[in-house]
């Protein structure tokens, strides 16, 4: 059994030294080598694709955020006018004696 083993290794090792070997291997780690430059930069262009999407959408949530700061800074404005105006409308047209309202009212 030893001897078996012995000579398939005798024989792999022989092959291995041959012309026909060395060129079989030296296609292989050619396609090899082709294949993996072809998939690097396949992902490379994929990555930068995908780096400017998160970049213009980052920036399109920075946009929004901007303008939902400003529209609610404007909302609390306008909120503070016509709570203002409705204070004034209602002391310049209540009778600070009788509370009764003078004038066209509407709730």
């Amino acid at each position: 059994m030893k001897t078996k083993i012995k000579s398939y290794f005798k024989q792999f090792i022989d092959y291995t030294l041959t012309d026909e070997f060395r060129s079989i291997a030296m296609m292989f780690l050619s396609v090899v080598a082709i294949l993996a430059i072809c998939w690097g930069t396949i992902m490379t262009v994929l990555t930068e694709d995908l780096t400017n999407v998160v970049i213009e959408r980052n920036k399109k949530i920075t946009e929004l955020e901007n303008s939902i700061d400003y529209f609610r800074g404007e909302a609390a404005r306008y909120k503070m006018i016509s709570e203002e105006y409705y204070e004034q409308f209602y002391y310049n047209n209540v009778d600070p004696k009788s509370g009764k309202i003078e004038g066209e009212y509407y709730e």
